[in-house]
């Protein structure tokens, strides 16, 4: 996706902004005029995105804004064909630097890694209790009360006809939704999906 032009589905980047609490503008840095390239990746078997950034810095950012990971990325993407549409918005969560090399004698290529804030703040809480009922109001219980968010069914057959009693062992929340979800099978034996998408702020939950 490029960051200064129209790609070839027709998207742009609107903003790129890099924020931490080290920062001292709280409102961060909008780099979208160095960024070169935005790769996010859609996953039916993860239920959040992930993706890598690619960013020509010629002023020494990296270093002075003292990159020590766990720095948020929030971009605004929006489609160059439909003016009025809203934008699309969506909050990463810097992980590591793939790589970093010279692009000539004045600026560098840096190439970071970034996971949704989804993952991240999941990874910071622990679920251990006991549910009971369907499988979809399950997830969605945990879903809702430790990552505020909603969970979006999509297919033909509900897995509301499945009933379960677990105790969630020592997981993070989208572990055990996941747990819970590979617990469940349609009357075909066919899996179900849990995955974050792009253009939605739900994660979603759909059979083969």
């Amino acid at each position: 996706m490029s960051a200064v032009s129209e790609s070839t589905k027709g998207y742009i980047l609107e903003s790129c902004v890099i924020n931490s609490t080290r920062f001292l503008d709280p409102r961060g840095l909008n780099i979208v005029g160095s960024v070169t390239d935005i790769e996010i990746f859609e996953n039916l078997d993860s239920p959040y995105l992930t993706g890598q950034i690619a960013i020509v810095d010629s002023f020494r950012l990296y270093d002075r804004l003292d990159f020590q990971g766990a720095e948020y990325l929030s971009i605004t993407i929006k489609d160059s064909e439909l003016p009025a549409s809203i934008p699309i918005k969506k909050r990463f969560v810097i992980d590591s630097m793939i790589t970093s090399r010279k692009a000539n004698e004045s600026s560098e290529l840096i190439v970071l890694h970034f996971i949704e804030d989804t993952e991240f703040l999941s990874n910071l809480i622990n679920v251990n209790s006991a549910h009971s009922g369907n499988a979809l109001d399950i997830i969605s219980t945990i879903s809702n009360q430790h990552l505020d968010k909603d969970i979006e069914y999509v297919g033909e057959e509900s897995v509301q006809l499945q009933k379960l009693k677990v105790i969630i062992p020592n997981m993070s929340p989208l572990q055990a939704m996941v747990w819970i979800k590979n617990r469940c099978a349609t009357t075909y034996g066919l899996p179900y999906y849990l995955f974050s998408t792009l253009v939605g702020n739900k994660i979603v939950m759909t059979d083969m």
